[in-house]
């Protein structure tokens, strides 16, 4: 989720096309309470890397490639904060290498993250612009929504009326 806003946010275009692997929506289901079929999961695949491309799957190197290739210069948006060395996070529990089935963590980890990132986003750099640090905690947010309606509910319940809802609207505009 946390690429397709980014690419939306800079304007980037781009085509969801919908894969089918054998076995994915199966496992899906067995690994999670999806309120959403994996079926209709979409991934961005933008095809401007030229004959020596890397294959990217980590979502910085990703973004970072997005704000090198898609210049302000070239009419694109800057997308903030990418480059900020691991330092500059790490107090915050990194929560992103959860897989399926795990949200009740995830739930835990925004909760003990809250503090943190209103911080985080009260100092942002007096900008309305999101950075990097807001998609990915709004991936987050997505993730449980989509496998978990029930836990979303329990996320929104705790938090969204304050710095959740901000973050998505944030990512979202």
């Amino acid at each position: 989720m946390g690429i397709h806003r980014a690419l939306n946010f800079k304007g980037i275009l781009y085509e969801p096309v919908k894969l089918s692997f054998p076995g994915m929506k199966p496992k899906c289901e067995e690994l999670l309470d999806m309120a959403a079929p994996c079926a209709d999961d979409t991934v961005p695949i933008i095809e401007f890397l030229g004959v020596n491309y890397k294959a990217l799957n980590d979502l910085p190197a990703i973004l970072n490639l997005f704000n090198a290739r898609f210049t302000q210069n070239d009419g694109f948006r800057d997308l903030p904060g990418v480059g900020r060395s691991c330092a500059a996070e790490c107090d915050r529990n990194d929560i992103t290498e959860l897989k399926g089935g795990e949200e009740a963590k995830v739930l835990e980890g925004l909760g003990s993250n809250r503090e943190p990132l209103k911080q985080h986003m009260a100092s942002e750099d007096d900008t309305e612009e999101p950075t990097y640090i807001d998609f990915r905690d709004a991936g987050m947010v997505k993730r449980i929504e989509t496998s978990s309606a029930e836990k979303y509910k329990v996320l929104m319940d705790l938090y969204g009326d304050d710095i959740i809802t901000e973050l998505m609207q944030n990512v979202d505009k």
